[in-house]
């Protein structure tokens, strides 16, 4: 067996690579895949979120089904003075802001935690937070038209859509009302509507201006599937060409050795073996064909797979366990069809040739 081994290293480590390979590229698409409701979702709590104007009021209305909450907010868009939180190092930075009782209230209905500030505090609202990348707001302050906020820290789990930015200053009802005093005041709908679909809210693209902000949770999702949809078929299709790769490199090497060892096998059956017990020391010598760069390119690919998740901060435990337990059972049925194959040239020898 150890000779065999040696002798096959090449091959036992070209099919190592390319198992990791697949694996990995396979794992991570599938992964995002997997993930994409979730993601979508996360930057996007609500189902519609526009600018509230007459017409699109109306024409909203008439598509709801059954909305779980309803309801307009009033949002400032305010220029700060935010070098301090700028990963850029600009002096400015436009940031929507909201009166921490209307953001209670959207947390209630999405079932965050609400929130507490005093006049002077603020908090900022920031999903695309990464404690790599991403500025440490703790005690920092902004100022806009000299009304100073003072961050007094940060929360991923947003309340508005991602169109309206990943960032939003949540602020005291009675700062919000200064900021309401100098800044222009833009009300928002906020709907959730678990049944609407995209073609639901595409409806209400007529009535949509250049100045209008219009988010809809089910089209983001719809436009991300199509994206990763994509990918998906590639890395599929890439990985189905290369398991087939290597299961046929592995079962035509396996089936040559099996013509140039048949001799050895019928000289063990005349001595005595049964088919069983020829059986049996096969199944365990063309095993370690399979199992090793098995093993081999499943740990490589968890290890680049552990990173790559870190990377997006995205769970993809559960998906890449799906992408590995699907990888393995097609490999396990080339492993039974490579033993089979191989018995059915020993038999057929055994049954020509033994007297």
């Amino acid at each position: 067996m150890a000779y065999r081994i040696r002798a096959n290293a090449r091959i036992l480590t070209i099919i190592a690579v390319l198992s990791a390979t697949t694996i990995t590229a396979g794992g991570a698409i599938f992964g995002i895949y997997y993930n994409t409701t979730s993601s979508v979702k996360k930057a996007d709590p609500n189902t519609l979120m526009f600018t509230a104007n007459a017409a699109l009021n109306k024409h909203a209305d008439a598509i709801l089904k059954h909305p779980t909450y309803d309801m307009i907010v009033p949002v400032v868009e305010a220029k700060f003075e935010a070098k301090s939180i700028n990963q850029n190092a600009e002096d400015e930075r436009i940031l929507p802001v909201m009166a921490v009782s209307n953001y209670n209230q959207l947390a209630g209905k999405q079932h965050k935690p609400r929130l507490q500030l005093t006049k002077n505090n603020g908090l900022m609202l920031d999903s695309a937070y990464d404690k790599r990348f991403s500025p440490d707001y703790t005690n920092k302050t902004i100022t806009s038209k000299n009304q100073t906020i003072k961050l007094q820290g940060f929360r991923t789990k947003t309340v508005l859509n991602a169109l309206s930015g990943s960032n939003a200053v949540i602020v005291s009802d009675t700062a919000f009302k200064e900021f309401q005093a100098k800044h222009q005041t833009t009300f928002i709908r906020l709907i959730q509507d678990p049944l609407l679909k995209a073609d639901d809210t595409k409806k209400l693209h007529s009535f949509i201006t250049a100045k209008t902000l219009f988010s809809s949770q089910p089209e983001d999702i719809q436009s991300s599937f199509e994206g990763i949809g994509v990918m998906l078929f590639i890395g599929s299709f890439l990985g189905i060409v290369f398991l087939i790769a290597m299961g046929s490199i592995i079962y035509f090497k396996v089936l040559t050795e099996a013509e140039a060892d048949k001799e050895q096998y019928l000289m063990l059956f005349k001595l005595g073996n049964n088919i069983q017990a020829l059986r049996k020391t096969i199944a365990a010598q063309i095993a370690a064909f399979f199992v090793i760069p098995l093993i081999i390119g499943l740990a490589h690919s968890a290890i680049a797979l552990k990173a790559f998740s870190a990377l997006l901060g995205v769970q993809l435990f559960l998906p890449i366990m799906l992408w590995m337990i699907a990888f393995t059972v097609i490999y396990i049925l080339y492993y039974f069809a490579t033993v089979h194959a191989y018995m059915k040239v020993i038999k057929q020898t055994i049954r020509t040739e033994a007297i």
